[in-house]
């Protein structure tokens, strides 16, 4: 207890100036006496370290010499609970202190406080008046929000609304950009609250071009770079050609890997139309970017093939079809690509390219209606062979149409050359000596196969131009 202190300070932690008190009267019973009921709300400014409850003109009964006065402050929490916070031992009928957090800081702000008179004529046996005085400490409030606008947007309209369900506007200029709102709380505390515009450049995009989609690949991927601007979200439309294949416009927030990733949900060849618009979906206009529009198309999956390391051929057999072979693609004509770019005079089923693939490859094939399908485009870099003994070889390997081909091996079995779509063109017995034959009229890429019981079967790559 705080013994002859006319006005003493309970420290708690609060920030703000200095209020006016607030005064609770007392009126006197014969007895223990009575407090006054009594209630104020005490605001905290932001500069504020604490604040003043005060009791004035406490009136009691007459207990003699002996008299002695105490004050009970308690706080009571959210479910109505009462829990004493301290005692305070002064022999007065005026009281009035300082409040401030620093002594308690496990009290939340606000709270409500509950001050009480306690009486006793022995020291001994207290007795606790009726009534109380009870303060409720609040903050002053002081708040802030942003809202953005697209730089060539102003001058802009905002608006606040009050506590009391006003609402006023403001506009905000390129020479005011900040506007300032003073308003009560629930508890009647001031409320400064402060608008500022925070201008944003129009969204500039480079987004590179699909071209094309393989139909077996799980996602679109779309590929982009900010220029200008600050955009966090992407508006994507479709045409009615992906619409009608289950493509639907969406709306996606933008990653830092700058990469949209949209699931494809048909495998259908045909060529669709998309169209993206970037925007900062924190503007209150939603400043957004030009429309960028693109075509793609999904090609065609399994029947571009690999041989070897240096050929490349169009799969088109039967076993493509699925399950109607006159319905299956069948193709006539091909026109082979590289980097983009088309390989003139490449227009055979099969591609053999010197020294090996190394690039991005892929074929557009023409069916037997005329129909183009671009297939899906495949990459491929130089690799070091091992090179295996075999008990077959022929001389020469690059050959030309109609040219003598001599071919040995210590085995004899049957000899059989193929082309890509695996195509019988000769065969023939071989028996243990080197024989020859003519390299085929047609220019290509060819197996030519030995099987015999002493070896298995070998096979080795003859090139015709």
């Amino acid at each position: 207890m705080r013994r002859n202190i006319q006005i003493a300070s309970i420290l708690f932690a609060f920030i703000g100036v200095y209020l006016e008190p607030a005064v609770c009267e007392i009126v006197a019973t014969p007895d223990a006496g009575i407090i006054g009921n009594y209630t104020d709300i005490l605001c905290m400014d932001k500069a504020e370290t604490h604040v003043e409850m005060t009791a004035e003109n406490i009136k009691s009964a007459t207990l003699g010499a002996t008299q002695q006065y105490a004050y009970l402050l308690s706080v009571v929490d959210e479910n109505a609970l009462e829990t004493m916070v301290d005692t305070l031992n002064y022999n007065t009928e005026n009281l009035s202190f300082l409040f401030s957090p620093s002594d308690y800081p496990a009290i939340p702000i606000p709270s409500t406080f509950h001050l009480k008179r306690i009486v006793t004529t022995d020291g001994q046996t207290w007795q606790e008046s009726d009534g109380m005085c009870t303060f409720t400490v609040a903050r002053n409030e002081y708040t802030d929000s942003v809202v953005t606008y697209c730089i060539n947007d102003l001058p802009a309209v905002c608006t606040y609304t009050y506590y009391d369900g006003r609402v006023e506007t403001c506009i905000f200029r390129a020479d005011t950009l900040e506007r300032v709102f003073y308003d009560r709380t629930e508890l009647g505390c001031v409320h400064q609250h402060t608008i500022r515009c925070q201008l944003a450049d129009i969204p500039e995009v480079e987004v590179d071009e699909l071209g094309s989609v393989c139909q077996t690949d799980d996602n679109l991927q779309i590929t982009y770079r900010i220029i200008k601007g600050a955009p966090n979200a992407c508006h994507i439309t479709f045409d009615a050609t992906a619409k009608s294949v289950g493509f639907a416009d969406t709306d996606i927030d933008l990653t830092a890997d700058n990469t949209i990733s949209l699931p494809l949900p048909t495998t259908q060849m045909l060529e669709y139309g998309i169209t993206l618009q970037f925007y900062d979906k924190n503007s209150a206009d939603g400043c957004s970017s030009n429309l960028y529009s693109q075509q793609f198309t999904l090609t065609l999956a399994g029947f571009l093939q690999e041989k070897w390391n240096d050929v490349l051929f169009v799969d088109n057999n039967d076993k493509n079809c699925t399950p109607d072979c006159e319905n299956d693609l069948r193709f006539k004509a091909y026109q082979w690509y590289k980097n983009g770019k088309i390989l003139e005079g490449q227009t055979s089923q099969v591609y053999y390219e010197e020294g090996g693939l190394n690039g991005f490859y892929y074929v557009v094939m023409t069916d037997t209606a005329g129909n183009e399908y671009r297939s899906c485009e495949i990459e491929r870099r130089p690799v070091i062979e091992s090179r295996q003994s075999s008990a077959l070889h022929i001389c020469p390997a690059l050959a030309y149409t109609g040219q003598t081909i001599n071919i040995s091996s210590a085995g004899a079995g049957e000899l059989r050359v193929t082309d890509m779509a695996g195509r019988t063109v000769l065969t023939t017995a071989k028996q243990k000596e080197d024989i020859s034959i003519q390299s085929p009229l047609k220019p290509g890429v060819y197996v030519i196969s030995l099987s015999s019981a002493s070896v298995g079967k070998e096979s080795v790559k003859l090139i015709v131009k």
